[in-house]
């Protein structure tokens, strides 16, 4: 069956960025599948229900509760109208993998640059889950977007000293062991666009910290 995220992605697809940070902070809990009467949240849900229904008059007969309708809105996306974004989530994580191979400070730049923006992100999910929004709680891409990615950021410029570069260690397994938990069937959360977009250039970085490419302070030193 269809979960409150399926209808919640529908109903925010027009606003790409209303559409990304619902779908990054709505958590486990949104992707069970729901009943009819839990689908009547949405207007279009309940307006369909009410066509449908029928009443009895004193002969016995039947008649429709609604005989006229009237749309005072625009026509919003459906279900069945409703696109697979997955390539392009794919398509943009392989063009970020791509730019942090730049050299010099650029890529230097980009990666610490990506580096803010994930532990940033994990700072705001970790700060939902202490909030009411039970829709917001067991949040699995917590794990793969850590607050642990701020302390990274020296390492990813190429300044780096042994600690920064023991937590980009450790941010990156925590990042595969999201992807490895997924087979477990307690973890079912539909977060799979994130994997598609981080997933390439978090390999990027971790093929850079295993000497592939090299990140150091040779990288960020003028020529």
């Amino acid at each position: 069956g269809l979960s409150y995220r399926d209808y919640t992605l529908v109903s925010t697809a027009p606003e790409w960025w209303l559409y990304a940070g619902t779908h990054l902070g709505l958590g486990q809990a949104v992707d069970r599948p729901i009943s009819l009467w839990d689908e009547q949240f949405l207007p279009s849900q309940l307006a369909e229900r009410v066509s449908e229904m029928r009443l009895t008059n004193d002969a016995g007969g039947s008649y429709p509760l609604v005989v006229d309708d009237q749309v005072l809105g625009g026509a919003w996306p459906t279900l069945g109208a409703f696109p697979e974004r997955w390539p392009w989530w794919l398509a943009l994580g392989l063009l970020w993998a791509v730019l942090l191979r730049l050299p010099g400070r650029a890529g230097a730049a980009l990666r610490a640059t990506s580096g803010a923006v994930w532990g940033i992100v994990g700072l705001g999910l970790l700060g939902l889950s202490f909030t009411d929004h039970w829709a917001a709680h067991r949040n699995e891409n917590l794990i793969l977007l850590s607050p642990l990615w701020l302390l990274t950021l020296p390492a990813l410029y190429g300044r780096g000293g042994g600690l920064s570069r023991r937590a980009l260690t450790l941010a990156l397994l925590l990042a595969a062991l999201s992807l490895a938990l997924k087979v477990l069937p307690a973890l079912f959360q539909q977060n799979w666009e994130w994997f598609y977009l981080c997933a390439p250039p978090m390999v990027m970085l971790w093929w850079r910290t295993r000497g592939f490419g090299r990140m150091d302070s040779s990288a960020t030193e003028p020529s």
